[in-house]
């Protein structure tokens, strides 16, 4: 399995900046995954947050109620000095952005990111927070004006609407299946007719990716105290678990030339859970952590 490096690397720079995704190619990621948003201004830049108010507050010292997409791509704020890392790192975890320059700092625009990382260096592209297909088709035209396609995998793993903009706007562009089309698969496979529909039920097999969350016990415990879930909270999650940790299933997949990428595998804990279920791709905020782990492994193999 490879290392694919979640927000570029979230745990060891500035999340999704050209500065993490270029010490993450350098640790030896072979992908890299980001998020984008459109600003006021109709600029797509490299940022996650998606909290309805106040999503720039986490970051940068912008004022109360300030979302990302009020802002002209010239007024976003320069990231503080220490950021806590993104919900999946380790637990009050902050990043040093002073250490990473002007590239560690800022939040750049997707042209820019795309101008500046290796295209050697495949990008999982993920879009946030739509209000109309506007967002597809300024990421469609930036993949294809950077010439991307044959280096990039857009979508959302949780929205309908953006999965078929993509497939109307740039069917030649890979792309994720969502959640919805993730549990279909799922239940067509446990219900024994996968087999049977084969092209019909995984669409353009060949041109999607499959990016699956995998529920070990640490990250069940990380989700449930982000959440403050309840018992039954936990208990859905670990049936949730259950459900989707299916390796023959996994293995089925990539006998159809489906990619399967796991994700977020932060501990060996994780990591050996991910590389078992036979996943392709490890999604990780360590990417030196899944260098040690590789190495280990390697190691124990011989």
């Amino acid at each position: 399995s490879f290392c694919i490096a979640h927000r570029c690397g979230a745990g060891e720079g500035p999340e999704n900046t050209i500065a993490a995704a270029l010490k993450a190619a350098k640790n030896g990621a072979r992908w890299l995954q980001l998020d984008v948003m459109l600003t006021k201004d109709r600029k797509l830049v490299c940022f996650h947050d998606q909290e309805e108010e106040n999503n720039l507050q986490r970051l940068t010292d912008a004022k109360q109620g300030v979302r990302i997409c009020d802002v002209e791509f010239k007024d976003i704020p320069d990231f503080k000095e220490k950021i806590p890392a993104c919900a999946s790192c380790d637990k009050d975890q902050l990043i040093d952005t002073t250490e990473y320059g002007d590239s560690g700092k800022k939040i750049c625009s997707l042209e820019d990111f795309f101008g500046k990382v290796p295209e050697r260096v495949p990008v999982l592209l993920e879009l946030w927070m739509p209000k109309d297909d506007t967002l597809v088709k300024l990421a469609v035209e930036t993949i294809r004006k950077c010439k991307r396609v044959e280096t990039t995998v857009v979508g959302n793993p949780f929205s309908r609407k953006i999965a078929s903009d993509l497939d109307s706007y740039a069917p030649e562009i890979p792309r994720m299946y969502y959640f919805g089309e993730i549990l279909g698969i799922y239940f067509m496979y446990y219900m024994g007719i996968l087999p049977f529909l084969g092209t019909y039920a995984l669409g353009r097999g060949e041109n999607r990716i499959l990016n699956l969350p995998v529920f070990t016990s640490g990250f069940r415990d990380r989700i449930a105290h982000i959440l403050k879930a309840s018992c039954l909270s936990r208990f859905l999650l670990m049936c949730t678990s259950w459900f989707l940790y299916n390796k023959n299933l996994v293995c089925y997949l990539k006998s159809k030339g489906v990619p399967v990428f796991a994700w977020i595998l932060n501990s060996s804990e994780d990591l050996l859970a991910g590389e078992d279920l036979g996943a392709d791709g490890l999604m990780t905020d360590y990417t030196e952590r899944f260098a040690e782990f590789a190495i280990s492994e390697s190691l124990s193999a011989s």
